[in-house]
């Protein structure tokens, strides 16, 4: 949740929840230009939200819509060190990610920045028969932004993945758990 410390009549004041609840999606879209490169383009929407939004803040009655549009995501891929599927002796590869996001989204509803972000990622995985895992390091690079005395500005962000695949072939069906933080 994104929450505001307004000063009210309390003594305390008063947190308003500017997001309270939020459900988002990606569509995303891959090409392979080789063995080694993918072109990716991202389009993130927010399917559901509940909250106040900046009215806390502006006293306007306009709170959150249900649904908003994100920003636009284009990046490319390249395996610094590729593991070939058939490839019993290297267990582990590197790719290297370069992502823009472009600032299209609705401001409005807390679903865009002020400028493009840049994100470089390092990524780092290891598969052994069914299980694997994956690691990857990196940062959101972008202008700082002033919101109610807070700045949010540059990023570092790191992800942690592990997964089996249920069937035997490695591309059919795999659970797998992650955790992000940024």
């Amino acid at each position: 949740p994104v929450v505001l410390h307004i000063p009210s009549p309390l003594p305390n004041g008063s947190d308003q929840y500017a997001v309270d609840n939020q459900v988002n999606g990606t569509f995303l879209w891959s090409y392979g230009v080789t063995r080694r490169l993918e072109l990716d383009f991202a389009l993130p929407v927010t399917f559901g939200q509940s909250g106040a939004g900046s009215s806390p803040i502006t006293g306007s009655s306009e709170k959150l819509h249900d649904t908003a549009l994100r920003d636009l995501r284009f990046g490319l891929a390249y395996q610094l060190l590729a593991r070939e599927p058939s490839d019993r002796v290297r267990t582990f590869g590197i790719t290297a990610r370069f992502d823009i996001s472009a600032p299209v989204g609705d401001r409005d509803q807390f679903a865009s920045d002020r400028s493009a972000v840049y994100s470089p990622t390092l990524a780092f995985d290891y598969r052994r028969g069914r299980w694997f895992a994956g690691l990857e390091l990196g940062a959101r690079i972008r202008e700082d932004e002033q919101m109610l005395g807070t700045t949010l500005g540059t990023q570092g962000l790191a992800a942690l993945g592990v997964g089996y695949d249920v069937l035997a072939r490695a591309d059919l069906l795999a659970v797998q758990a992650e955790a992000r933080t940024l």
